[in-house]
C-alpha cells in the first residue's frame, strides 16, 4: 500500500505552479495530496495544528518581495509556530547567505532550475525520510 504525503505549495507565479503540480501528480511512488496557495494568507487558513501538512513547500520571492525578506520571515514564522511541520523553500534564489539563515528552520534548500525527474526522486526519498509514522 502506497502511503499518501499531504504537501501544501506556496507560490504566486502561476506557470511555476502548475508546473510543480504536474510534477507532483506523476509521483507514482506515493500518493500526493496537494494543495496550493497564491498568498501567505490562503496558507496561514490552510494549517491546522492538528493536521498539519507532511511537507510545506514555499517559495521565496513572493508577490512585491525584491529582495525574499517576506518569504524568509513567513518561512521562520512557520517554523516558530509549528516546530513540526517540514518546511522546504523551491526558490528561484540561489543565494547562500540566504541558504544558511534558513538551514535552521527547514529540511531542504532547492532551486527552481532542477531537472524535474530528479526532483521527484528527490522529494520521494525527502518525504520518506522526514516523515516517519
Amino acid at each position: 500500500m502506497r502511503k499518501a504525503y499531504k504537501i501544501i505549495h506556496l507560490d504566486d507565479n502561476p506557470v511555476f505552479f502548475k508546473v510543480m503540480e504536474r510534477n507532483l501528480r506523476r509521483i507514482k511512488e506515493i500518493e500526493i495530496i496537494y494543495k496550493a496557495a497564491p498568498s501567505i494568507e490562503k496558507i496561514e487558513q490552510m494549517m491546522n495544528v492538528n493536521d498539519l501538512p507532511d511537507l510545506f513547500i514555499s517559495d521565496l520571492m513572493l508577490e512585491n518581495d525584491y529582495d525574499a525578506s517576506q518569504g524568509m520571515n513567513f518561512v521562520k514564522k512557520m517554523y516558530t509556530n509549528y516546530p513540526s511541520l517540514n518546511i522546504m523553500v523551491l526558490s528561484a534564489r540561489s543565494d547562500l547567505s540566504i541558504q544558511e539563515e534558513l538551514k535552521p528552520f527547514i529540511i531542504k534548500y532547492q532551486t527552481k532550475t532542477f531537472l524535474p525527474r530528479q526532483f521527484r526522486q528527490d522529494l520521494v526519498r525527502l518525504l520518506k525520510e522526514s516523515c516517519h509514522d
